[in-house]
C-alpha cells in the first residue's frame, strides 16, 4: 500500500499527464489575473497598490481615519481586523465597503478614482500577455478567462497578427446573452 508522499506524487504525474494531454488536444483555457498585468514593462498596480494609493488619498480625512482606527466585526467571516496603526493597509473590499456605507455618490466618487486611472492603456504589454496571445493564435488555447479589465493581451494579439480581431466577451455580454464563441472572457 502506497504512503501519502507516494499517492501524492501519483496524483501529480496524473494531473500533469492530464495537463499534457489537454495541450496537446487544444482543450486548454488560462484563467488568468492581475498578476500577469504587474510585472515589468506593464507592471499596472493590484488591488494591494490600488488599495495603497487610495489610503494614500482619504487617509487623511476623518471618516476615512473613524472607519480603520478601530475594531470592527466582519459580518461575512466573523473575523476581527484590527487597525492600531494608521498606516496599515485596509484590502480594497474593505475600502469598497467604506465608500458604499458613506452612500451611494460616495460609492461612484471610489469606482470613479479607479476608473479615472487610464495610465495603464499606454503601459507595454509583458512577456505573459505575449505568451496568451501566441498561444490563442497558434490555437493551442482556445481562450482565456480574466477578471483583469487592462487590454493588454488584446493588444499584444493586435501587434502580432492581422489575423482578425480576438473576440472578447465580458459578464455584462452574458447577461445579455451574447454568442459564447469567444477567445477572452472577461468576468
Amino acid at each position: 500500500m502506497p504512503n501519502q508522499f507516494e499517492l501524492e506524487i501519483q496524483n501529480f504525474c496524473s494531473s500533469f499527464e492530464e495537463l499534457v494531454r489537454s495541450i496537446k488536444n487544444k482543450r486548454i483555457i488560462f484563467f488568468v489575473g492581475s498578476g500577469i498585468s504587474s510585472i515589468p514593462p506593464t507592471e499596472i498596480d493590484t488591488a494591494k497598490g490600488l488599495a495603497e494609493r487610495l489610503r494614500l488619498i482619504y487617509s487623511g480625512f476623518p471618516w476615512w481615519q473613524e472607519y480603520f482606527d478601530k475594531t470592527r466585526l466582519s459580518q461575512e467571516d466573523q473575523k476581527v481586523r484590527f487597525y492600531v496603526n494608521p498606516n496599515d493597509l485596509p484590502k480594497l473590499e474593505e475600502i469598497a465597503e467604506l465608500f458604499l456605507r458613506r452612500g451611494v455618490n460616495q460609492y461612484k466618487e471610489f469606482i470613479e478614482v479607479i476608473e479615472n486611472d487610464q495610465e495603464w492603456k499606454t503601459l507595454t504589454p509583458n512577456i505573459c500577455h505575449t505568451v496568451l496571445s501566441e498561444l490563442m493564435i497558434e490555437e493551442i488555447c482556445p481562450g482565456v478567462i480574466t477578471a483583469n479589465q487592462d487590454n493588454r493581451i488584446e493588444i499584444k494579439h493586435d501587434e502580432i497578427t492581422t489575423n482578425g480581431a480576438i473576440n472578447i466577451v465580458s459578464h455584462d455580454d452574458y447577461r445579455n446573452k451574447e454568442k459564447a464563441n469567444n477567445n477572452i472572457y472577461k468576468v
